[in-house]
């Protein structure tokens, strides 16, 4: 056998391959002109078919501060019910170790 023989194999397995196969870490195989057609962005939602988010006119800087008032809110509600969660637990008898302790 001739080298170009052992490669025949491998080419045509790819030829029957499907072109973009699911990938479990969101990779895809690219070629290099559809890469080029992408100006060399190399953001995976470019290739795998995720669409543009339409701009909901909000600023940044108005958008973020919002969401960091409600994170933060949400964060106040979680630290609230973990401490209502932590007594109870404590009135059943389970404290911090297990054994009845104090709650915190």
């Amino acid at each position: 056998m001739l080298p170009r023989d052992y490669a025949r194999p491998a080419l045509d397995k790819q030829r029957h391959r499907p072109r973009r196969p699911f990938y479990c870490s969101f990779s895809v195989p690219a070629a290099l002109d559809e890469v080029r057609r992408h100006g060399h962005v190399l953001t995976p939602g470019r290739y795998v078919g995720a669409e543009l988010q339409a701009d909901d006119g909000e600023p940044f800087e108005a958008k973020m501060t919002r969401l960091v008032a409600e994170l933060r809110a949400q964060q106040a509600e979680g630290a609230r019910l973990d401490a209502a969660i932590a007594e109870s637990l404590h009135r059943l008898g389970f404290g911090n170790d297990g054994k009845g302790g104090k709650p915190p």
